[in-house]
């Protein structure tokens, strides 16, 4: 019962183990770390459906990504690519690349940790659009499943099937749950494979973790984003088609949690609000 207890048996949904979360929200409750603050603020509803705990922990992508580095007989540091900053976001994200050739199918592999703008947004939309929060893939986890995401561009769509048998050989991962949109395309003419994965390597805090896996023939990535060099791109952009339907977030109250973060010169708890968007308690932590 202490998850529970600690929030007045509040639900809590986490993207990070079972364990991890006990640990952290016993530590709060301990020390009265987080309940005061949130009272003070006025942001604890009073009919609360239930608290989101979201860690950004880039520790966690490096060891992941380490893993499919060796997997894909990858040697070269990745390429960094710096995400413009959308309108309702304040941070920006980085995005890593590699392109596969020797010895692997021809693509191009593109990973993040999604910035926590992003996974605030998606969030408050998934609650506008579905009326939930809570995973409907992965039971205690929160509905946003590409927080480590993994996107391979390919030449055709044999060489996506052949590196997802790559990717799913990589030992610590576990395959949980795929949906294969090449086979039978969404309405909107979208065309992938999606993977979601669980991580169950050597570190406890990365046990557990939610890997989503895209693979894309290079037509339709094309077709779907706009070229990578064209002018249509910001047009046709992800965050852009989704931002006509107007926002919520019901009554829950969303925790991000940076690790590596913590800076003196800054508050170790901050509130954010994005308005439509989503609002949120930042905590800054080593």
């Amino acid at each position: 019962m202490a998850v529970q207890q600690a929030f007045q048996e509040i639900p809590v949904y986490s993207n990070i183990n079972f364990k991890s979360l006990e640990r952290r929200l016993n530590s709060w409750e301990k020390h009265d770390f987080m309940k005061v603050p949130l009272i003070q603020e006025g942001v604890l509803p009073e009919n609360e459906e239930g608290i989101i705990l979201i860690e950004r922990d880039p520790a966690v992508l490096k060891e992941i990504s380490e893993a499919v580095q060796r997997a894909f007989q990858i040697s070269v540091p990745p390429q960094e690519k710096i995400s413009p900053i959308y309108r309702h976001h304040t941070t920006r994200e980085i995005r890593y690349s590699h392109q596969l050739s020797s010895g692997s199918p021809f693509c191009q592999m593109e990973y993040r940790l999604k910035g926590r703008d992003s996974i605030v947004e998606k969030l408050t939309r998934i609650y506008a659009q579905e009326k939930r929060i809570k995973s409907q893939v992965i039971s205690g986890h929160i509905s946003v499943e590409d927080i480590i995401g993994f996107r391979f561009v390919c030449a055709t769509e044999e060489d996506c099937r052949e590196v997802r048998e790559i990717f799913g050989m990589i030992p610590p991962l576990q395959r949980i749950h795929t949906e294969d949109f090449l086979v039978s395309p969404k309405e909107s003419g979208y065309r992938a494979i999606h993977d979601t994965f669980r991580w169950q390597g050597r570190r406890f805090n990365s046990r557990g973790t939610v890997v989503k896996v895209h693979y894309v023939p290079a037509t339709d990535f094309h077709y779907q984003h706009g070229h990578p060099n064209g002018t249509g791109r910001s047009r046709n952009c992800y965050m852009d088609c989704k931002l006509s339907a107007a926002h919520e977030q019901g009554n829950h109250l969303i925790l991000v949690v940076e690790k590596g973060t913590a800076d003196r010169n800054k508050p170790a708890v901050e509130f954010v609000n994005n308005g439509a968007f989503g609002r949120y308690f930042l905590m800054r932590t080593d």
